[in-house]
């Protein structure tokens, strides 16, 4: 994987993605990513994985209230817009947010993480390496913590088929290109998260159900 390609795309993307995101899908991504804050438990220890330019980490700092917040991202552009955007918005939340440039990879927090947020992150990814960065991300939870993802799904009937079939398609031709992602297809995400020892909680569906959202936990012994 060229994480340098990877991260100077997303540079150059940094300040129009969220825009072009909202262009094609309207607020469908950003109801996926919050639906869910009301079920985290208080004063948690958040790590957010490819978080980007912020907007989550504020929704998730003034409606979660989370004790401490890991924000790692890739891409420099983003990780200091997302700082700018808590510095101007809510700055007296900042000395909750530790702000990490890099890739799972550089982590090593061993458990203690209450909550493990990944939005539209694992898509990147395929095979032998998405199961290590899943089995990374895991290894960091605390016993009973939660994993928050959202990211696009294939809608297997109905207009939508062709829809989600079609913008898939052309995402993945554009990241490819323009960050080199190694991805080429999406993941199966639930084998995924079966395999590495998680069950599902909840689960919410978005954009005509081509956009998940949904919360895994560690399988109980």
């Amino acid at each position: 994987m060229n994480t340098y390609r990877i991260s100077r795309g997303y540079d150059v993307l940094a300040r129009h993605y969220e825009t072009l995101s909202r262009m094609v899908y309207g607020n469908a991504l950003r109801r996926a990513q919050t639906c869910h804050l009301a079920a985290l438990p208080p004063n948690a220890v958040v790590l957010v994985v490819g978080g980007g330019s912020g907007w989550f980490l504020e929704q998730l700092l003034l409606h979660a209230r989370p004790a401490h917040v890991i924000y790692l991202d890739l891409s420099p552009k983003m990780v200091e817009l997302a700082r700018r955007r808590i510095e101007r918005n809510c700055p007296e939340w900042l000395p909750k947010v530790e702000f990490l440039t890099g890739n799972v990879g550089d982590l090593t927090q061993s458990g203690g993480i209450d909550v493990v947020v990944t939005h539209f992150l694992l898509d990147m990814f395929d095979g032998l390496q998405l199961r290590s960065i899943m089995g990374k991300l895991k290894g960091s939870l605390a016993t009973n913590g939660l994993w928050c993802m959202a990211d696009f799904r294939h809608v297997p009937s109905g207009p939508m088929r062709w829809i989600s079939g079609f913008l898939i398609w052309l995402m993945y031709r554009f990241f490819r290109w323009f960050c080199e992602i190694p991805a080429r297809s999406l993941p199966d995400f639930e084998a995924q998260f079966l395999g590495i020892g998680m069950d599902i909680v909840d689960q919410k569906r978005h954009f005509g159900g081509m956009v998940t959202a949904e919360v895994w936990k560690q399988k109980l012994p």
